[in-house]
């Protein structure tokens, strides 16, 4: 479910590529379940990079499990998930939009990629920086789901953000890879705010939807 799109230029390509971007660090198990949801949907990515900060015992079986997968392995040192984020968006063109879905994140099902992929481009006209989601919380008690949707409304969401109640969040948000480059956010030392801070840019350089 789309929350609202944040406008920019008009696009060169006449349809978006989304490529999945993967950051982990010392969590094969998590790792593993991020990737079996990816291999389980009905549509992949052209491209999916799973960016690892693992220490040496984890790096040999994390490579394994991405190249598998038919992700592109990248090593990088453990400096904070946000330069590993920005590592990712490195290996991108331009042209490309960034999902990222890390470690314990998950699709909610096997048409989510082709979906989402779908929604994008049905705005394609609107000619988007960023596509935000809702974004699922699953978590469980005892031996129940219990699932929440956050946000549950664009106003919501904003209202929250500009706040500072929320921060954004990654698994619901497709940005184009060369916005992330410019904003030069992901590679500062404002360490978690990095992700406030770029939604932060993001109305501020469109204003808000």
């Amino acid at each position: 479910h789309v929350l609202f799109v944040v406008r920019g230029a008009a696009h060169e390509m006449s349809e978006p590529d989304i490529a999945l971007v993967t950051v982990t660090y010392n969590n094969p198990l998590e790792l593993s379940r991020t990737i079996r949801s990816v291999r389980a949907q009905t549509r992949l990515p052209r491209f999916w990079a799973v960016v690892d900060s693992s220490n040496s015992e984890f790096q040999l079986q994390n490579r394994q499990m991405a190249t598998e997968a038919g992700a592109r392995y990248i090593w990088t040192p453990p400096r904070g998930i946000y330069p590993a984020m920005l590592q990712g968006i490195a290996e991108l063109p331009s042209r490309y939009f960034v999902w990222f879905l890390n470690a314990t994140d998950r699709f909610v099902g096997p048409r989510s990629f082709e979906e989402t992929v779908s929604e994008v481009e049905s705005r394609w006209g609107q000619a988007p920086d960023t596509v935000w989601f809702q974004a699922g919380v699953v978590a469980t008690s005892g031996s129940e789901l219990e699932r929440t949707f956050l946000p549950t409304s664009a106003s919501n969401f904003i209202q929250s953000l500009l706040e500072g109640r929320v921060g954004m969040p990654h698994p619901a948000s497709i940005i184009r890879s060369d916005v992330v480059r410019r904003s030069g956010l992901f590679a500062t030392d404002i360490h978690v705010s990095a992700d406030y801070a770029l939604a932060i840019y993001l109305f501020y350089r469109h204003g808000l939807p």
